[in-house]
């Protein structure tokens, strides 16, 4: 697999053979601007990021590694304006993303058709940032509640509507429910392993 490098916000590569990092594309144009290379991803042989090309704002592009194949993948906030992405995540064959406000579950299958979003949530911020994970090829996330109260809810999606939804809600009286996935959760066995806290028994393994 090819190993990218993000340096004075130039996509470059690295050859593993020659060892020589080598520019892929100056995406932006304008002198000394840089395109800002944030959230690098890869899925299969593609690698995702955010970026701007200075005409368009910061938007989601990808890479095969190749100057013709660095391309925006959509333009989803047209003209100038930017789309703040985030917790850009890889799982399957998909990738998963948010957006700043953390109210839209995005998908991108590297197409400008495939690239929408799978559900909005009735509250900013619903979406914990960068608690985005894959398992058995499918997006978990944490989601905080709508109604004022503490409880997590842990979300998993297959990149459809309608394989999307909560699995359980954890309601602590003090602290988080769920830990972060990212941090302290573990695959064993095709099981996934976390800590939360029902509000009962407090945080233990799950």
């Amino acid at each position: 697999m090819l190993k990218y490098f993000l340096s004075v916000s130039l996509l470059l590569s690295l050859s593993a053979m020659a060892q020589t990092p080598m520019l892929v594309k100056n995406i932006n144009t304008s002198f000394g601007d840089g395109s800002g290379i944030t959230e690098m991803t890869v899925v299969n042989d593609t690698l995702f990021f955010s970026a701007t090309d200075g005409t368009n704002g910061y938007e989601l592009w990808k890479s095969d590694g190749n100057t013709a194949g660095t391309v925006m993948v959509k333009n989803i906030t047209p003209g100038s304006g930017s789309t703040d992405l985030k917790s850009l995540t890889a799982a399957g064959n998909m990738l998963y993303f948010t957006l700043l406000d953390g109210d839209q579950l995005w998908k991108s299958d590297g197409t400008a058709a495939g690239t929408d979003t799978i559900m909005s949530f009735p509250s900013i911020n619903a979406i914990e940032q960068d608690e985005l994970i894959e398992y058995d090829n499918k997006l978990l996330f944490k989601v905080n509640a709508s109604n004022g109260s503490s409880t997590d809810e842990l979300w998993i999606s297959d990149g459809t509507a309608a394989g999307t939804f909560m699995l359980s809600s954890f309601a602590p009286v003090n602290g988080d429910g769920i830990w972060s996935l990212v941090e302290q959760s573990h695959v064993y066995n095709n099981e996934l392993y976390f800590l939360a806290n029902d509000g009962l028994i407090g945080s233990e393994i799950w």
